[in-house]
């Protein structure tokens, strides 16, 4: 059973640098996201202290855009075309959207995909981890039900 995790945007120190290697090796894009998501920065730090190591290990981990910034601040608006793309190809049970963007984004597109959507992992405000956490056991809940029998959803 697959989950997918869409975040708002990925950023690098490089995004130049970056952008040249996946259009180099385009296959390799996601394997970067989940790379540097997993290295060290806050958000891969928050989403392995609410979701746990190992199933952060299990979770696909996309963006809502292909576009890549230079900043953490940098925002992009989702790509339709895009996300539609890796839903068709990952063939999730599970979506997770994590913050406005990537929410807002998948919203319209998850017809037949259980949704499961939150905060970004650095958004700002007391209630972020708390959503988070209700994020986890949701998913939690999910697989243990459909490992029980539920089925999983087409």
């Amino acid at each position: 059973m697959k989950v997918l995790a869409v975040l708002q945007n990925q950023w690098f120190h490089d995004p130049e640098k970056v952008k040249r290697i996946i259009e180099r090796t385009p296959q390799a894009r996601r394997k970067i996201i989940t790379y540097s998501l997993f290295a060290g920065c806050r958000t891969g730090r928050v989403l392995r202290e609410v979701f746990g190591k190992d199933r952060c290990r299990e979770i696909v981990w996309e963006e809502a855009s292909r576009e890549i910034g230079g900043h953490a601040s940098s925002a992009f608006p989702a790509d339709p075309a895009h996300l539609r793309a890796v839903l068709a190809e990952v063939k999730p049970s599970i979506v997770l959207g994590f913050g406005k963007i990537a929410c807002d984004g998948l919203a319209p597109l998850v017809d037949g995909y259980d949704l499961v959507v939150g905060p970004h992992p650095t958004a700002r405000g007391a209630d972020t981890l708390p959503r988070l956490r209700i994020m986890a056991s949701c998913l939690d809940n999910m697989l243990k039900n459909r490992s029980v029998g539920g089925g999983a959803k087409p």
